[in-house]
């Protein structure tokens, strides 16, 4: 099979996705994998955005930026729902598996929305030296693992936005103590 490579704004760290498979916990996994996400979402917010992020903004008013640059709801969906698995994951104090389970599927479904070959994926992923190769199938993965797959898949995507759509600097929505939204 021929690899056909994707032409991005700007490309996800591979590497961070590589880090969240070698996590041996649940729930450091997808908190690594929700970091993947959330860096590509930074890197978009600063190149087409005025708005001034840094790490003391909220990941939910990121997502809210999003949505004010009219960036496609199931792209907002997908931030929002990774969010929430994240949030649950590090503030609950319950059995790892039990909380993968019952969150999870929220955040792979609006994926799959987007993107729906990424259920059906079975590859190989890795840098472009060849250093770090995995073999994936998401069929056979467990539920942190597909989380992990689906951000690698979603990290992609919104590496991809500003080639399929044309962005403006959004409205100011909210001025207040010099936060500019």
């Amino acid at each position: 099979m021929r690899e056909i490579p994707i032409q991005m704004a700007f490309d996800p760290d591979v590497r961070l996705i590589q880090q969240a498979l070698e996590t041996s916990d649940e729930i450091g996994r997808i908190i690594r994998a929700h970091f993947s996400v959330e860096i590509q979402i930074n890197e978009f917010i600063k190149r087409y955005s005025s708005a001034k992020v840094d790490e003391r903004t909220s990941y939910s008013a990121k997502v809210n930026l999003l949505r004010a640059m009219n960036v496609p709801n199931g792209i907002c969906l997908a931030s929002s729902k990774i969010g929430k698995l994240r949030n649950e994951l590090a503030h609950k104090h319950r059995t790892e598996t039990d909380l993968v389970e019952k969150y999870s599927d929220d955040y792979l479904d609006s994926v799959a929305q987007i993107v729906p070959a990424f259920k059906v994926f079975h590859g190989d992923i890795g840098l472009l030296d060849g250093s770090g190769r995995y073999q994936l199938n998401f069929e056979q993965a467990s539920q942190s693992e597909r989380v992990v797959i689906a951000s690698g898949f979603f990290a992609a995507i919104i590496g991809v936005l500003p080639k399929l759509y044309q962005f403006q600097k959004p409205l100011p929505i909210i001025r207040m103590a010099g936060v500019n939204l």
